[in-house]
């Protein structure tokens, strides 16, 4: 399949946009304006496999600027949503919006966004309520709830449409199941996120550091979801193990990312952790990881990872010093606790990346309170362990007893395989 076209901005120049909006109705939207997390300035890969609108308001019956045939690949960096649907700024816009200047606006048609905003309930204020925050103390906080409608199946393959994850939830393995021909069948139990990012919630933003704060709880319709594919079906039962927990992204209700391990990248935390890793060098780099798991025993996982990426930007040269006792000038506690915060990452592409602690620091924002749900025993037992999940750690592997095995413990990770590397990135301010 040949590579989707990038959406070419040239063309917008030439459009003289500032001549054809009024300048005070598209600072109008600056308040409701939303970014995509991304670490490239120029924003995130979203396909428009029927191309895209170019707007001159973000509006159904705005002005039409250009209409690009597809498919292609939309570089966006946010957007506004309105009356059900959703508008795009490239980089390029953005820049014009925050210049005081008109900006344009794209439409992505025929991806199934406008019907699933039209069945989420939106996020609506339920109360007010003092919480510790992290970098405040005790503060009010307005809190949100909203319910958003997953897709009961999500399909993982060659045709799976990239888009921006809209949230995440934590989800269990319930199943790994063995299909005719190499196909395979994993089956979730998906679970509120009480700490959801707070991007979600409609109208302008507020003050950054006015009363109240904001807190978001997204609460899914169904109780479980299925992932499919036809590929790879081994190596993803031995790393979804059953009783694991993973953060999962979706987009538009589909299921597009899951990551296990810890790192305060966005909410939720309520999953599972991985230990300090072992590694084995080679032609392909292994790991090996402990991970706990949701009211039952620790398990313990290998994975040879398709890349070898960092959590915030990815240099090989970095990655490959990551590890080894403490030296004379380093903190003892800071290496275990970096340690601590390996990722293993698996989506459509069906591509298993193991993430490491290449991270630029944060800090959370407090935790909401858990509360009975009136959901079944069962899932109310599992929920309140899954709180406990946000301050547990997982259990040290074991001394490795193979001679090709090493421990990041005492060992630096080495130079990656040029077969396990992706793109090296960097942190732009």
């Amino acid at each position: 399949m040949p590579p989707k076209p990038a959406f070419p901005l040239a063309f917008l120049a030439s459009l003289c946009l500032w001549t054809l909006v009024p300048e005070s109705s598209a600072q109008d939207w600056k308040p409701h304006l939303r970014n995509l997390p991304s670490f490239d300035l120029q924003g995130m890969d979203i396909d428009a496999p029927e191309g895209v609108v170019v707007l001159a308001q973000p509006s159904a019956d705005a002005q039409v600027l250009k209409t690009q045939p597809g498919p292609l690949v939309l570089k966006a960096a946010a957007y506004v949503d309105n009356s059900g649907s959703r508008y795009y700024l490239t980089a390029e816009a953005r820049d014009l919006l925050w210049d005081e200047k008109p900006a344009y606006w794209v439409s992505v048609p025929g991806t199934g966004r406008s019907e699933f905003i039209a069945s989420t309930t939106a996020a609506t204020l339920v109360k007010r309520e003092t919480r510790d925050f992290f970098k405040t103390g005790p503060q009010t906080a307005e809190v949100y709830e909203e319910t958003v409608n997953l897709a009961p199946v999500s399909e993982w393959g060659a045709g799976w449409r990239r888009a921006e994850i809209d949230f995440h939830l934590p989800v269990k393995v319930a199943a790994f199941r063995s299909l005719d021909g190499g196909a395979w069948e994993l089956e979730l139990t998906v679970f509120p996120a009480f700490e959801s990012s707070t991007e979600r919630i409609p109208g302008p933003r507020p003050e950054i550091y006015g009363e109240p704060y904001q807190a978001l709880i997204t609460r899914p319709v169904q109780r479980t979801v299925k992932v499919t594919g036809a590929a790879k079906a081994d190596p993803l039962r031995s790393l979804l193990v059953e009783g694991s927990v993973w953060a999962a992204g979706f987009s538009e209700g589909r299921l597009q990312e899951l990551r296990i391990g810890w790192h305060e990248l966005e909410p939720p935390f309520e999953v599972s952790r991985l230990s300090a890793p072992h590694f084995r060098r080679g032609d392909q780099m292994a790991f090996r990881f402990r991970l706990n798991r949701l009211l039952a025993e620790p398990a313990q996982i290998e994975v040879t990872p398709d890349r070898i990426v960092g959590v915030d930007y990815t240099k090989y040269d970095l990655i490959a010093e990551i590890g080894g006792a403490p030296g004379e000038y380093s903190d003892a506690e800071m290496e275990a606790f970096l340690n601590q915060l390996w990722n293993v990452t698996v989506g459509p592409d069906l591509l298993v990346n193991v993430v490491a602690p290449l991270i630029e620091g944060r800090g959370a924002e407090g935790i909401i309170e858990l509360e009975s749900l009136g959901l079944g025993p069962s899932f109310e037992e599992e929920l309140k362990a899954l709180a406990g999940m946000a301050k547990a750690t997982a259990p040290p592997l074991d001394p490795p007893t193979e001679a090709d095995w090493l421990s990041i413990v005492d060992h630096e990770l080495g130079v990656i395989p040029e077969s396990q590397r992706g793109p090296e990135t960097d942190l732009e301010y």
